[in-house]
């Protein structure tokens, strides 16, 4: 699949753009503030509901705007076309549109335009907290695993109930309560022990690519994927975890172990490879886990969706200057000489399957009358 167009008003500083996509490589070029990471942060928004950059949708519409809307024309593997649309305010509500049909959620637009994003300084993945990998591998799933989705959602419910359910407890003052007593402790564990298969199965399935992107980047360096299992201990069941857990949810009113707990280990021989790494190579394994998860997309839906890669060679070759990065993308390899990323060597360019995009200069806004 591709993007063929792409429609932006009033996100940054792009009030109104228009932009057509080669369907193999685009370079976006510009001067600074030109919007060229406003572009990319446009396409964010069509694909998830949201910026790579912040939370805030205030600071990514434009100033003096009540909305942005971001419109793309997309065509997938077996060459369907959709429309997508999405506008959303300040206040952060959102209006969603597929083929013309507004009663969608954000979940149709992402399963149409699959996104792997590349930023320079994208080493949370690596170095931050356990959420960002949970998140992660759900991206992969939502894409590749038909019940994922009913599933998690699941599963969130469920945890949403029980926690309600133990703070209802711990504000009573009565008899001890026994795990028996517990309502939704069968579906937490049918639906957490799902979500763990999948999650597990997943690592496990992206491991060998994740292991030949590292190896490809020249690494220097080998790193084990795990999964870590609800946070539990090796061996352990989330029944075993639950049971033992009891006092302390009940005492706090909040569920401690589960999915929702879960992490992706990194190891090196054993090690935590976020302690052994070397800034440079953290890099390079945001990177190769990128791939990684992007060829499991190909492997598993015949596509690979669509990478925005903001500035990264300007980090990349600031650790290992004689680097070089090279990406298959769709029937196109790609490869992009990091010391000068604006020269180019690939067989796209040199069939002209290539496109250089320029975003319009931001216009100046009018000053407002007093």
């Amino acid at each position: 699949m591709y993007l063929n167009t792409l429609t932006v008003t009033n996100v940054r500083n792009l009030e109104d753009q228009a932009v057509l996509f080669d369907p193999f490589l685009n370079l976006i070029s510009g001067g600074n503030g030109a919007g060229k990471t406003a572009l990319l942060e446009a396409i964010s928004l069509l694909a998830r509901g949201r910026s790579f950059r912040t939370t805030r949708t205030d600071s990514v519409i434009r100033r003096g705007a009540d909305s942005a809307t971001v419109h793309g024309l997309v065509t997938g593997k077996s060459g369907q076309k959709h429309r997508l649309g999405l506008a959303k305010t300040a206040s952060g509500k959102m209006q969603i549109v597929l083929d013309g049909d507004a009663r969608q959620k954000i979940s149709a637009l992402a399963y149409q335009l699959p996104i792997h994003v590349l930023l320079p300084d994208a080493s949370d993945l690596v170095l931050g907290p356990p959420s960002g990998r949970r998140a992660f591998i759900d991206w992969g799933l939502f894409h590749v695993e038909q019940d994922f989705l009913e599933v998690s959602r699941s599963y969130q419910r469920v945890l949403s109930q029980r926690n309600a359910w133990l703070k209802l407890q711990t504000s009573r003052k009565g008899g001890a309560i026994d795990s028996d007593d517990d309502p939704w402790r069968q579906q937490l564990l049918s639906y957490g022990t799902r979500l763990d298969e999948l999650r597990l199965k997943y690592v496990e399935r992206i491991g060998p690519f994740f292991a030949a992107a590292l190896e490809a980047l020249d690494a220097n360096a080998v790193i084990d994927l795990g999964y870590n299992s609800d946070g539990c201990r090796p061996g352990s069941s989330l029944s075993e975890e639950l049971a033992r857990a009891w006092s302390r949810d009940l005492k706090f009113g909040t569920t401690h172990k589960g999915p929702h707990r879960a992490d992706v280990s990194l190891l090196i021989e054993g090690r935590n490879a976020q302690t052994e790494l070397s800034r440079g190579q953290v890099k390079l394994a945001v990177i190769a886990l990128t791939i990684a998860q992007a060829e499991v997309l190909r492997v598993e839906r015949g596509q690979l969706g669509v990478f925005l890669i903001d500035d990264l060679g300007a980090e990349r070759c600031r650790h290992r200057p004689s680097g070089r990065l090279q990406l298959r993308l769709q029937r196109c390899d790609c490869s992009f000489d990091l010391r000068n990323p604006k020269r180019l060597d690939n067989s796209a360019h040199r069939s002209q399957r290539f496109r250089q995009v320029h975003p319009d200069p931001p216009r100046q806004p009018a000053d407002r009358a007093d």
